[in-house]
C-alpha cells in the first residue's frame, strides 16, 4: 500500500508539472487575471503533494527515527495549506468576476476559523479536531468550487472562463469524496495511515493534471494546423466568440470604428457597440488597444 501510494504520488506530481508548464504557456498566449491565480493554485497543490510524498517515504517506508524533520515539514505543510486556501478563493472569485469586500470576507473569515482550529490542534493534539479541520478545509474548497461553477455557468458572456467548467466539476467530485473519506475513516479506521490520504490526494492531482493536459492539446486542434487556420480564428475559438463577434473583431483589428463596422455589416451603431462590449468582456480587456495587444500575443 505504501509503495503504491508513493509511486502514484510521484506520477501525479510529474503530470502536475507537465500540466503546470502547459498552463504557463496558455497564460502567455492569452493572459487573464484568474489564470494567474489558477497557476499559483496548481503549483501550490503540486508542492503540497510532493511534501506529502516525502513524509510518506520517510515515515512509512524507510521508518526514520528522526522526529524533528517530519515535524518541521508538517508545519510547512500547514502554512502551505493556508496559502493554497487563499489562492483557491482568489482564483474562484476572480474567475466569477466578483472580487469585492463581500468576497474578501468570505475568504478571510473561513481562514481565521481554520487558523483557530490549527492552533487548538497544535496545542492539544486530538483526533476529533484533526478530522474536523480536514473536513472543514475540504468543505470550504468544495464550497468555492460550487460557487465558481454556478457563477461561470450563469455568466451571460462566457469567454475563456468556460474552459474551467470541467475542472470545477472534477473539484466538486474530488472534495466531496475527500469529505466522505474523512468521515468514514474517522468511524471505521481508528488510526488511518498516511498512505490512505496520500492515495486520495494522488488520484485527485493526477486526474486534475490529465484533464488540463487534454484541454491544452484540445486547444491545439489538428484542424487549426491542417486547414491552415489563421491565428485570428484560433483567437476567436479560444475566447468562444460567436461568428458575428468574429466578424467584428476582425474589423476592430483593422482599426475600424463602430460606425464603420455598423455600415459594413448592415447593423445599427448601437448594436455594433453592444457586440464590441461583449467582445471586451469575453477577452478580459478594457479597450481596443488591450484587445489588439492580446491578439498580437497569439
Amino acid at each position: 500500500m505504501n509503495a503504491f501510494a508513493l509511486w502514484l504520488n510521484f506520477l501525479a506530481f510529474a503530470l502536475m508539472c507537465t500540466a503546470l508548464s502547459f498552463n504557463v504557456v496558455s497564460y502567455k498566449r492569452f493572459p487573464a487575471p484568474w489564470k494567474l491565480y489558477y497557476i499559483h493554485y496548481m503549483a501550490c497543490y503540486g508542492i503540497w503533494l510532493l511534501i506529502s510524498s516525502f513524509l510518506l517515504f520517510s515515515i512509512n517506508i524507510i521508518m526514520t527515527k528522526d522526529v524533528v524533520l517530519p515535524r518541521v515539514i508538517g508545519y510547512f505543510r500547514i502554512v502551505l495549506s493556508f496559502y493554497l486556501f487563499f489562492m483557491a478563493s482568489s482564483f474562484i472569485f476572480t474567475l466569477s468576476g466578483k472580487r469585492k469586500l463581500r468576497e474578501w470576507i468570505f475568504t478571510i473569515v473561513p481562514l481565521f476559523i481554520l487558523l483557530v482550529m490549527i492552533i487548538f490542534l497544535l496545542l492539544w493534539p486530538n483526533r476529533i479536531i484533526s478530522t474536523f479541520s480536514n473536513i472543514y478545509f475540504n468543505g470550504c474548497l468544495l464550497g468555492f468550487a460550487i460557487f465558481g461553477l454556478l457563477s461561470v455557468k450563469k455568466k451571460k458572456h462566457k469567454g475563456s472562463e468556460s474552459h474551467m467548467i470541467p475542472f470545477l466539476y472534477l473539484s466538486i467530485v474530488a472534495y466531496g469524496m475527500l469529505i466522505i473519506d474523512g468521515i468514514i475513516l474517522f468511524f471505521v479506521e481508528p488510526n488511518p495511515s498516511l498512505s490512505q490520504h496520500s492515495i486520495a490526494a494522488g488520484l485527485f492531482c493526477g486526474s486534475w493534471a490529465i484533464l488540463d493536459i487534454l484541454l491544452f492539446f484540445r486547444s491545439l486542434k489538428p484542424s487549426h494546423m491542417q486547414r491552415g487556420k489563421s491565428h485570428l480564428h484560433e483567437f476567436i475559438d479560444y475566447h468562444n466568440l460567436s461568428p458575428r463577434e468574429g466578424e467584428i473583431i476582425e474589423r476592430l483589428i483593422r482599426g475600424e470604428n463602430n460606425k464603420e463596422i455598423a455600415e459594413a455589416l448592415f447593423i445599427s451603431e448601437r448594436t455594433a457597440e453592444t457586440h464590441v462590449y461583449n467582445i471586451f468582456k469575453k477577452c478580459n480587456v478594457k479597450n481596443r488597444i488591450d484587445l489588439i495587444q492580446q491578439f498580437l500575443k497569439v
